[in-house]
C-alpha cells in the first residue's frame, strides 16, 4: 500500500504563483567591521553598505528581525552574518568578523558534513588559532577540547572558540540535509507531477516542470502544496517519504545539485 494523498484535480488556479527572479535584483552587500577594544568588550561595530535591490532595504543580524539601519553597534568579538532584504523579499548575505585589538584568537575555517534528510548525521569541524590550548563550544553548550561536533540534525549553529587568555570568538555554521535534486527529487517530479496536460508545458512554458529552473522558482510553494495534499494532480500519489524528500531539498535552498 502506498502512503500519501490522492489529489482531485490539476487546475491552473491551484498552481504556485511565479516568484520574482531575485537573480536579477542586483542586490549587493559590503560589510566593514571595527574590532572591540579588549576581550569581553561590546564596542565592536559593523558598517553596512547596500546597493541594488528595489525599495526600502532592511537588515538582519545573525537571523534576527529585519530593521532599518546602516549598521550594527554594541557587538562583542565574533563572526556575524548580515542579510539584506528588499521590498520583494530578495536577499543577499555576507559575513564579517569583529576582532579583538591585541588578540590573535580567530576562527580560520568551519567545515560541515550533511545531516541527511530527517536524520542526525551532521558534523561541524572548527579550525582556529589563539594563545595556548583552545576550547570549543556549540551554541550555549559547555566548552570542550575537541574541535568537532557530531550527530547533528540540519540547521543553523553557533560555534565558539576560546583561548587560554579567555578571549573568544564565534561564527555561524549551517548543516544541510544534503538532499540531491538530480538523484532524489527530479524522479518524484517526473513520475508523480508531470503528465499529459499537466506540468508538461501545455499550460504554458513556465509550467513545464521538466525544466529545473521552473521547479526551483516554485520550490517553496511546491513544498507547501505537497505537504497540504494539493499536489500532485488527480490520479497520482506521493508517499510521505517523497513529501519529506521534497521538503528537505527546499529547506536546503532548492539547489541545483
Amino acid at each position: 500500500m502506498v502512503l500519501g494523498w490522492v489529489v482531485v484535480s490539476c487546475k491552473t488556479d491551484n498552481e504556485p504563483a511565479p516568484e520574482i527572479d531575485c537573480d536579477q535584483s542586483g542586490l549587493e552587500l559590503e560589510l566593514t567591521p571595527t574590532a572591540v577594544s579588549e576581550c569581553g568588550a561590546t564596542d565592536g561595530e559593523i558598517a553596512v553598505a547596500v546597493s541594488g535591490g528595489e525599495g526600502n532595504i532592511t537588515l538582519s543580524l545573525n537571523g534576527g528581525s529585519f530593521q532599518n539601519t546602516s549598521g550594527f553597534t554594541g557587538l562583542q568579538a565574533g563572526t556575524y552574518s548580515v542579510i539584506a532584504q528588499d521590498i520583494n523579499g530578495c536577499t543577499v548575505s555576507s559575513f564579517a568578523t569583529v576582532g579583538i585589538n591585541g588578540s590573535q584568537v580567530s576562527i580560520d575555517e568551519v567545515t560541515t558534513q550533511n545531516a541527511g534528510c530527517g536524520q542526525s548525521q551532521g558534523v561541524i569541524t572548527v579550525q582556529g588559532t589563539g594563545s595556548g590550548d583552545l576550547q570549543y563550544r556549540l551554541d550555549n553548550g559547555a566548552f570542550q577540547s575537541s574541535s568537532q561536533f557530531t550527530d547533528l540534525s540540519a540547521g543553523n549553529y553557533d560555534v565558539t572558540i576560546q583561548d587560554a587568555s579567555g578571549c573568544s570568538t564565534s561564527a555561524r555554521a549551517v548543516v544541510l540535509n544534503g538532499t540531491s535534486y538530480a538523484d532524489e527529487v527530479s524522479s518524484i517530479i517526473n513520475t508523480s507531477c508531470i503528465r499529459s496536460g499537466c506540468h508538461d508545458g501545455s499550460q504554458g512554458a513556465s509550467l513545464n516542470w521538466s525544466s529545473f529552473e521552473n521547479v526551483q522558482n516554485r520550490a517553496s510553494a511546491i513544498k507547501s502544496q505537497t505537504q497540504s495534499g494539493n499536489m500532485p494532480p488527480e490520479g497520482e500519489t506521493i508517499s510521505d517519504q517523497e513529501i519529506a524528500t521534497i521538503a528537505c531539498w527546499v529547506d536546503d535552498g532548492a539547489p541545483n545539485n
